[in-house]
């Protein structure tokens, strides 16, 4: 018998999660299998509970980027909501804490950059969401260090929950020269867990930009 490590899987996100495991133990005997609409990495029985101690940490160190993303969104959802519930005075707390979000969560998942903070200095309520502006500071390839504008912009749906997010930073002639021995593409454009990430050293007035929205066209 085989039980399940990792459900509702979409086929790509099942075959990338068997391999970095089998990467990481390539003795525990796991498979991909349909299961409903989806798909499921599972593990035989047997060497569930012969490896019980490090099954955690490996299915950890393997779950899709869209599954550690999801208690983000929750968490930035529930502090837009605060700060909508305190209209029409504007509380800095929850704004700080959607900033150490993007610091330390959203950048590093989704672009693999390095940050080194969020600093929001004008903060804004929406009909639905909060607006923020203000600095933050990157480290964009080996020995490049840039600071830059950011704006952010998070919305709510009718549910509650995150229906977008909108995050643009950086300088693109300072990404563009922050590692001239691996410079950064003129344009590239990706889509990861459901959120389109641009890179641009182009014409643009934004190096990065993520955006999120709530049906499948963004």
């Amino acid at each position: 018998m085989a039980r399940p490590l990792l459900t509702a899987l979409m086929r790509e996100e099942a075959e990338e999660a068997l391999r970095r495991a089998s990467h990481r133990h390539p003795t525990l005997a796991l498979s991909v299998r349909a299961a409903g609409a989806g798909y499921e990495l599972v593990v035989e029985d047997e060497d569930f509970e012969r490896y019980r101690d490090i099954v955690d940490d490996i299915v950890a160190g393997i779950r899709p980027t869209r599954f550690s993303l999801q208690a983000v969104e929750r968490e930035l959802a529930r502090l837009v909501s605060q700060m909508l519930a305190s209209a029409p005075v504007v509380v800095t707390d929850p704004a700080n804490k959607i900033c150490s979000l993007l610091e330390w969560r959203i950048v590093p998942e989704l672009l693999e950059l390095g940050s080194d903070g969020f600093d929001a200095r004008a903060v804004r309520l929406l009909d639905r969401g909060v607006a923020l502006a203000g600095r933050c500071w990157l480290f964009a390839g080996p020995g490049g260090y840039m600071e830059s504008d950011f704006e952010a912009e998070l919305t709510l749906g009718d549910d509650g929950a995150l229906a977008g997010l909108d995050l643009a930073f950086g300088d693109p002639k300072s990404v563009g020269a922050a590692n001239p021995r691996q410079p950064a593409p003129e344009h590239a454009e990706r889509f990861v867990a459901g959120y389109r990430v641009v890179t641009q050293t182009d014409f643009d007035r934004w190096a990065f930009r993520v955006t999120r929205r709530a049906s499948p066209e963004i």
